[in-house]
């Protein structure tokens, strides 16, 4: 499958980040749950760091868990804290590990990183 790359600048300050991640997809994906393998080096820029995310993208009634109108859902995921050194230019990658090479109705994937309250 293909592989998505987020290139990020070097955060602000050293100390403990949240990073989470979102997913758009429509009526039309086929499966009620979507497993992703994250890749990341946030941390420092030689330590990777590999996570399986499995999200229900759908409840056993078969309606959307994500937010959204009509046909376009949105779901944030945490994914959990890092520490970071603060002078590392990090970089997510994001694959899925789905049977099907090309997933009809996800749209798009997004990470945010803030710091923890």
């Amino acid at each position: 499958g293909d592989t998505l790359i987020f290139e990020l600048p070097p955060l602000e300050d050293s100390g403990k980040y949240c990073l989470s991640t979102a997913f758009r997809y429509t009526e039309d994906f086929p499966y009620t749950r979507l497993c992703m393998i994250m890749e990341h080096n946030l941390a420092d820029s030689v330590t990777w760091v590999s996570d399986t995310l499995v999200c229900a993208l759908r409840g056993k009634d078969g309606l959307a868990c994500g937010k959204g109108l009509v046909a376009l859902y949105q779901l944030s995921v945490p994914v959990g804290e890092i520490v970071a050194d603060g002078s590392s230019r990090a970089v997510i990658r994001f694959r899925h590990g789905m049977k099907d090479s090309l997933l009809v109705g996800l749209h798009d994937v997004g990470v945010r990183i803030e710091r923890c309250r």
